[in-house]
């Protein structure tokens, strides 16, 4: 998929768990990819994670992944990572 799609696609996700996330106070993140998530998806989303704890003050305690289609396989993957 070309990055304009990718990225489009990411805002829709975002604009659709807004009231969600300002209703919980949480920081919501979603990386997206013009390659899929195979083997750099660990990497992106580790890396992601890391990007906003330096950026806010985050409790790594409240630190929760979801994923539709490949992001949510992508989020059974990488969640033993991030636990």
């Amino acid at each position: 998929m070309s990055q304009s799609y990718a990225d489009q696609t990411a805002r829709v996700y975002l604009k659709a768990y807004q009231t969600l996330g300002v209703k919980m106070k949480a920081i919501l993140v979603a990386p997206s990819s013009t390659r899929g998530w195979g083997h750099i998806g660990n990497s992106l989303i580790l890396s992601t994670i890391s990007d906003v704890q330096r950026r806010y003050a985050i409790d790594p305690d409240r630190i929760y992944l979801a994923g539709q289609s490949m992001g949510g396989h992508l989020t059974l993957s990488s969640g033993p990572l991030v636990a």
